[in-house]
C-alpha cells in the first residue's frame, strides 16, 4: 500500500525541496512562484518572496532551517524554512541568479547572468558578498566540492572551472571546453558531471585519479537536469526531450 500526498500547484512545477526536517516542501513553479508546503498534509502554507520577484534557483541549507532564493532580478532572498519568513534580503547583483548552493548552513555560493560567482557569508540579519570569482562568460551552474575548499563553475562558453573559495585563486580548468548549462558533484567529491550544450552529451570526470573524462548519451534534446544518487554510484539525467535516464557509473550502463 503506498501512500501519497499531492501538493496542488497552479502550474508546472520546476525545482522542488524538502527543507526543515522533511516536514515542509519547497517549489518554484513557471513564473518564479515560490511556495512552502506541509509534507504530511500536503497544504500550502506560505506564498514565498516579494511581489513580482521571479525566483529562478533556490537550496536548502544542511540543516535545513534556511532557503535561499536566487531571483530573476539578482537578488539572494532568504527565509526560515518552517516558518516562511524572510530572514533576510542580500543584493550586490543586477543580473538574475540561476545557480544556488550551501557550502555550511551560513554560507553559499551564487552564479549567473553576470561574468562571476560570488560567495557569500550571512547570518540571520543577512550579510555582503564576500568574494567574486571572475571569468570570461557568465557562469550557468556552481557547486562546492565536499572536503576540498575547492569551488566549480560551469559555463556554455569556457567549460568547467576550478577555485579555491577561500582566497578567489582560478586553481584550473578540467579538460573539454565543451558548453555545460547543468552540473552536479558526487557526495563524497570524487566526480563530476556536467551537460546542456546542444551535442546533448553528459560529461563525467573523475576529480581523484586523473582518469579521462568519460561521455554519455542517449538523450534526444539538450539536458537540463544532473543528480548523483546518495552512494555516488548512478548518475540521474533528465533532458528537454522530456525523459529521465539513469546511468551506472561503474558499467556504463541503465542498473537493474
Amino acid at each position: 500500500d503506498q501512500r501519497q500526498t499531492v501538493l496542488e500547484t497552479e502550474s508546472s512545477v520546476q525545482q522542488v525541496a524538502f527543507a526543515a526536517a522533511g516536514s515542509r516542501v519547497v517549489t518554484v513553479a513557471r513564473g518564479g512562484v515560490a511556495r512552502l508546503w506541509d509534507a504530511e498534509s500536503g497544504a500550502e502554507l506560505k506564498l514565498l518572496g516579494r511581489p513580482l520577484v521571479d525566483v529562478n534557483r533556490f537550496a536548502v541549507s544542511p540543516d535545513g532551517n534556511v532557503i535561499a532564493a536566487g531571483t530573476q532580478g539578482g537578488s539572494l532572498e532568504l527565509w526560515d524554512a518552517r516558518s516562511g519568513n524572510p530572514i533576510g534580503i542580500l543584493g550586490g547583483t543586477r543580473s538574475g541568479v540561476t545557480s544556488v548552493g550551501f557550502l555550511s548552513n551560513d554560507q553559499l555560493v551564487t552564479a549567473g547572468y553576470a561574468f562571476n560567482a560570488r560567495t557569500w557569508q550571512f547570518t540571520h540579519a543577512g550579510g555582503p558578498g564576500r568574494l567574486a570569482f571572475k571569468r570570461r562568460s557568465p557562469f550557468s551552474a556552481c557547486a562546492f566540492i565536499p572536503e576540498t575548499a575547492w569551488l566549480a563553475t560551469a559555463s556554455m562558453r569556457n567549460g568547467v572551472s576550478l577555485w579555491d573559495s577561500q582566497s578567489g585563486r582560478l586553481i584550473g580548468q578540467l579538460p573539454g571546453e565543451m558548453a555545460f548549462r547543468t552540473m552536479a558533484v558526487s557526495p563524497d567529491g570524487s566526480r563530476l558531471a556536467a551537460a546542456g550544450g546542444i551535442d546533448k552529451v553528459v560529461r563525467v570526470w573523475d576529480l581523484l585519479g586523473g582518469v579521462a573524462p568519460v561521455d554519455f548519451r542517449g538523450h534526444d534534446d539538450e539536458v537540463s537536469a544532473i543528480a548523483f544518487s546518495p552512494d555516488g554510484k548512478t548518475l540521474a539525467t533528465g533532458a528537454f526531450d522530456a525523459s529521465v535516464r539513469l546511468c551506472c557509473l561503474q558499467s556504463g550502463q541503465a542498473p537493474a
